[in-house]
């Protein structure tokens, strides 16, 4: 119940819900088909390759599979790819929320939501000639400020790339007994994640 848990279970509980621990700690496809049965409007935090294991899973053993009480799957942790996206946007429905963050700056950079996810279309998320697809990440959260800036520390009009940069109350003071590291991290009031992306006006794509 650490990390994003710890804070993901609070408003269930004040909503009156309940917190499903797996008896098992393997986590495989089986037993996320066998944890969720018998419970209703469910949310949870999957990591993409999870997800690509439920997937496998179901199109093996339960193709047919029914995902009306599940009412959220949250998930970031990595990158997810476009096809996974597809697949899983097709079975699950529209119950898909990506948050992205880091450690210094933790599950709050951005969101993606399930309406933004509807919006994502075949032609969106499939490949093409000129390489892979620009996946969107969704808004910042209003806690926090996001741009793209250049090494120099300017930001970048729309269409350019750049690296991710964050400020904001929810950024850390700096790295524990690593002054040199700070300093190298935290520029000018802003957090710079060494994350490449494309700004856009609705937020950006990696």
């Amino acid at each position: 119940m650490s990390h994003g848990s710890g804070l993901y279970i609070v408003p269930f509980l004040m909503a009156g819900g309940a917190n499903v621990i797996p008896g098992s700690l393997k986590f495989s496809g089986e037993s996320f088909v066998s944890t969720l049965a018998g419970h209703d409007q469910v949310s949870m935090f999957l990591a993409p390759t999870m997800i690509r294991r439920v997937l496998d899973y179901l199109a093996a053993h339960q193709p047919g599979y029914s995902a009306s009480h599940i009412a959220t799957i949250s998930y970031g942790g990595g990158p997810m790819y476009a096809k996974d996206l597809e697949e899983a946007l097709r079975v699950f429905g529209h119950r898909l929320v990506q948050i992205y963050g880091q450690g210094e700056s933790p599950m709050t950079i951005t969101f993606l939501g399930k309406e933004q996810h509807h919006q994502l279309t075949p032609q969106c998320l499939s490949r093409d000639a000129e390489g892979p697809p620009l996946l969107p990440v969704g808004q910042s959260h209003p806690q926090l400020e996001v741009t793209i800036q250049d090494q120099e520390g300017s930001c970048l009009p729309c269409g350019q790339e750049g690296e991710v940069c964050v400020r904001g109350d929810m950024v850390m003071a700096g790295y524990w007994n690593n002054p040199a590291a700070t300093q190298e991290t935290l520029r000018d009031g802003w957090l710079r994640t060494g994350i490449s992306a494309i700004s856009t006006r609705r937020g950006f794509s990696t």
